[in-house]
């Protein structure tokens, strides 16, 4: 694979170099091949479903089994905890309309007022 991973087709696409690894026929064999798949690359909508349904072992299929049911529990967990998080919003919600207390609750101060005096003749 590393191999290929700079591999171009610019110039197979039209003729062939003497030490190009894709001729020209290659290229439009490469072409017709991908130009075949059913899917159109655009990434908006699903991957095609697989060929070929392989046959699984008895221990993929129970580790498959078990993921199903954690995934189910995950999801109903996330429902619930998400659930829990709207009923506390509206709650708080609720709290703010009725006004702040922290401030209002608390009786007010004696406010000491500061005078500072100003001499004559400072200059």
């Amino acid at each position: 694979m590393t191999a290929w991973m700079g591999t171009t087709t610019m110039c197979c696409e039209c003729h062939n170099h003497k030490y190009d690894p894709l001729t020209q026929k290659e290229f439009y064999q490469l072409y017709a091949f991908f130009n075949n798949v059913p899917e159109s690359g655009g990434g908006f909508t699903t991957n095609p479903k697989p060929f070929f349904d392989l046959p699984r072992m008895v221990e993929q299929q129970k580790s498959i089994d078990e993921l199903k049911v954690k995934v189910a529990a995950a999801i109903k967990d996330g429902d619930a905890t998400r659930s829990q998080i709207k009923e506390s919003l509206a709650k708080w919600e609720r709290s703010l309309q009725a006004g702040p207390r922290l401030l209002s609750d608390r009786r007010p101060r004696k406010r000491r007022s500061r005078h500072f005096g100003v001499r004559a003749g400072l200059n």
